[in-house]
């Protein structure tokens, strides 16, 4: 809005038309005879009318005459200057009287009406003074007296009636002036002001932040277009609503204390905030505030504007900055100026610097090869390929220096270009690298000075070493094999084995042992070869390597070795087994003269009169009696333990439970006994030797499994004889006990050749703290006779 104009700023001039002025000014002097005209603030003459002869031909045209006038007295023009009164009279040194009125526009005085040049009636001219005057003046006498004597007698009522009405004529003019030029003003200012109020309507609305203007009741006075969008709202709904209706952490003690903060208006400050939508959508805003005072009131005007993107990029931001936080590589994001402008915590340690001293630094300060001319080339090479990967060196806080392997990517982002580059220590890779090729000669030394045949093939099978051992076998050369896989060499219908087992080894990355024969000459050659895999310092696979060791005369000495060692097998079974035979042989010598020995003793002992014996013989016949029950009975336990009676009587089955009944009362373990009841009849032989076997294992229950239960069952298990005994107990490794390698498996390793060799399987399965469940089966009489073969061994045998 443009100020009001300022009345001091304009002239008398600019006010009424002096034209105008001017014609009614004569006309009233034709009329009253008096001389009239303004002033200007100064003293100076804006107009006049009807000047007498007498000033204007002779008292204005001579200097000394002049300086005696109103017009050029000074102190009646200083007096006139500091007039405050309504009327102003004088009668100038000349004589003539001169009446003054001041026009005031406002309280501002903007001229002098004046009217004068004339003479009361009551107060006629000295004709002698003029004459003398005249005379002093060098003026024609004549002429002078003449025109004195047409200056006009003026009765003073007339002069007061006719000096006011003129100046309340002007003063009117004056103001009537003022008024059209104000109202000429007022109507540009509301035209200007509509002009800005347009401009600024279309602005505000057109801007994509919302603006609203809050009043003194905290109701919303204005809102934008913008506004409206934001909020879902029509701007008359708006209208009728306040901040706390729309935004969820303002309350209206919050508005009025923004309101009252700045009494005078001004930038009321900024801050992040939440807006609510019609339908309930909460969003983040920033609310920039000012404060302005209008017809008397004040008014608060927000600017508000939605930051859901920038919380998300900022969330972006940190999630990305949390995660290359993470990486183990050092991250340095950098300006066109090679300077940095985030670092990430990898970064700051391996650099040894805090972030905030690392931010202020730049690639120059860190890598002590980095120059404008290699600035130049990298640009020149990310501007071609957009990422590029070289090795350079960095330098610590602490001044040591390290190799790195830089991964640079150029990117733009707001018109800006900048590098993301990321930092991999390679300290231990290239001591690696100097340790691989260290080994790498000593492998090649190796390699060619052994008998063995030692090739070496890539990722894609290419040969990329043969040692000259292979090549005296191969009748190739390195040169001839290289770069070639065993397939264009021909090998795969020589070799179809090991190029298999090449290929599987590519495919699988694990290592593989390969057992090869081949006829050369008369003779069949046997080879064991391993492929193992080499891997690079990322892990990966970069290489195979073979290495095949002539076996034929070591394979040859080991079949003889187990020819010897079945052998001894065998015979140590034979002997187990005529072992068994002896003992059932003297078991049944034991019942059969022994036993009836001392039973036949018992019962003549018991046929000797005791009429006529001593108190001493008849104790001595008690006690022979004694130890011949005990002897008898001892007998009996020992021929029923070598080859119990039951087994020949009643069978395998009514001998294991009665084998179980026998084990509770010697050893207290319970055993649940489990039988099918179908007939199931193997050899006499398997029958003591699977009852020998059974009596082991629960034995071995008792004293090693540490439980006080175990199970023993017999059934037709696939039309074979099957017992098991199994326990709750400690368990064992299966494994290592029935192969004879642990401390207490021998028994058995003992239990299990018996069975095997007698055409059975034996299966044990434990583990530390499972339990244990051992397995046997037997083969029918029937299939025996039949021809069927032994099983093979089971599970964990």
């Amino acid at each position: 809005m443009l100020p009001e104009p300022a009345v001091s700023k304009h002239t008398f001039d600019q006010l009424v038309d002096l034209a105008q002025v001017r014609r009614l000014l004569q006309l009233h002097t034709r009329l009253s005879g008096l001389a009239c005209g303004l002033l200007d603030e100064t003293g100076n003459l804006i107009l006049g009318v009807g000047f007498e002869e007498v000033c204007t031909r002779f008292h204005w045209s001579n200097p000394e005459s002049f300086a005696r006038c109103w017009r050029g007295d000074p102190q009646t023009r200083e007096t006139l200057r500091s007039f405050a009164g309504e009327v102003f009279e004088s009668t100038c040194k000349n004589g003539m009287v001169n009446i003054a009125m001041p026009i005031v526009i406002e309280g501002k005085r903007l001229a002098l009406f004046f009217a004068g040049q004339f003479f009361y009636e009551d107060s006629s001219p000295d004709l002698a003074r003029f004459r003398r005057e005249a005379e002093r003046f060098g003026f024609d006498t004549e002429a002078y007296l003449a025109a004195l004597q047409r200056v006009p007698l003026l009765s003073r009522s007339h002069v007061a009636d006719t000096v006011r009405f003129l100046h309340q004529l002007v003063q009117l003019m004056a103001e009537a002036g003022h008024a059209n030029l104000m109202r000429v003003r007022d109507h540009e200012q509301r035209q200007q002001i509509e002009r800005e109020l347009f401009i600024l309507t279309e602005a505000v609305n057109r801007s994509a932040d919302p603006f609203l203007v809050i009043d003194q009741t905290h109701r919303f006075a204005y809102v934008n277009d913008a506004a409206c969008r934001s909020l879902g709202y029509r701007r008359e709904e708006l209208l009728t609503m306040s901040p706390p209706d729309i935004n969820p952490d303002v309350t209206h003690a919050m508005v009025e204390k923004v309101l009252t903060s700045t009494p005078d208006g001004g930038y009321a400050g900024m801050l992040e905030s939440r807006h609510r939508t019609r339908d309930g959508r909460i969003f983040p805003v920033e609310l920039s505030s000012s404060i302005f005072i209008y017809g008397g009131g004040k008014y608060l005007l927000t600017v508000a504007r939605d930051i859901s993107e920038r919380r998300e990029a900022q969330q972006l931001i940190t999630l990305m900055s949390a995660a290359l936080d993470k990486v183990r590589e050092a991250a340095f994001l950098i300006d066109e100026e090679g300077n940095f402008v985030y670092v990430n915590q990898e970064a700051c340690r391996s650099l040894g610097y805090e972030k905030e001293q690392l931010l202020r630094l730049g690639v120059c300060d860190i890598d002590p090869d980095y120059s404008p001319e290699v600035r130049a080339q990298a640009y020149t090479d990310l501007m071609k390929m957009g990422t590029r990967r070289f090795e350079t060196r960095h330098c610590a806080r602490s001044g040591a220096v390290f190799p790195v392997e830089i991964t640079s990517t150029l990117f733009e982002f707001g018109a800006t270009r900048y590098i993301l580059s990321l930092a991999r220590d390679i300290t231990e890779r290239k001591r690696l690298e100097t340790s691989l090729r260290e080994s790498e000669a000593k492998f090649r030394t190796v390699a060619e000075n052994i008998p063995v045949n030692i090739s070496r093939y890539d990722r894609q099978g290419r040969t990329l070493y043969i040692n000259p051992n292979l090549e005296r076998t191969l009748g190739l050369s390195l040169d001839e094999v290289y770069g070639k896989s065993p397939r264009e060499l021909g090998h795969a219908a020589v070799y179809p084995e090991f190029v298999a087992a090449l290929e599987r080894v590519l495919a699988s990355a694990r290592s593989e042992l390969l057992d090869m024969s081949f006829v050369e000459g008369d003779e069949e050659i046997h080879h064991q070869i391993k492929f193992v895999p080499e891997r690079d310092p990322k892990g990966e696979l970069s290489s195979v390597l073979a290495m095949g060791t002539d076996v034929t005369d070591l394979n040859r000495s080991s079949k003889q070795l187990l020819d010897q060692q079945k052998k001894l097998s065998d015979m140590a079974l034979e002997l187990s087994l005529a072992e068994e035979r002896e003992r059932r042989r003297i078991a049944t010598d034991l019942h059969d003269t022994l036993g009836q020995d001392l039973t036949l003793a018992r019962i003549k002992l018991g046929a000797l009169p005791r009429e006529g014996l001593s108190g001493n013989q008849g104790a001595e016949l008690a006690t022979i009696q004694g130890l011949l029950e005990t002897a008898i009975g001892r007998v009996r336990r020992l021929t029923h333990l070598i080859a119990p009676p039951i087994l020949e009587s009643a069978g395998l089955e009514a001998a294991l439970k009665w084998l179980a009944r026998q084990l509770e009362k010697d050893y207290g373990l319970k055993i649940e006994f489990q039988d099918d009841n179908r007939k199931k009849d193997i050899r006499r032989e398997a029958q003591m030797e699977v009852y020998n076997s059974v009596r082991e294992l629960l034995i071995n229950v008792a004293k090693h499994a540490g439980t006080k239960t175990a199970r023993l069952s017999v059934g037709l298990v696939e039309e074979r004889f099957a017992v098991t005994v199994a326990d709750d107990g400690v368990g064992f490794a299966a494994a290592r006990a029935a192969n004879g390698t642990a401390s207490d498996g021998f028994g058995l390793f003992n239990v299990r050749r018996r069975i095997l060799h007698l055409g059975g399987s034996f299966q044990i399965d434990s583990a530390p703290g499972g339990g244990t469940r051992v397995s046997i089966r037997m083969p029918l009489a029937a299939q025996t006779n039949q021809g069927l073969q032994p099983e093979s061994q089971g599970r964990g045998t």
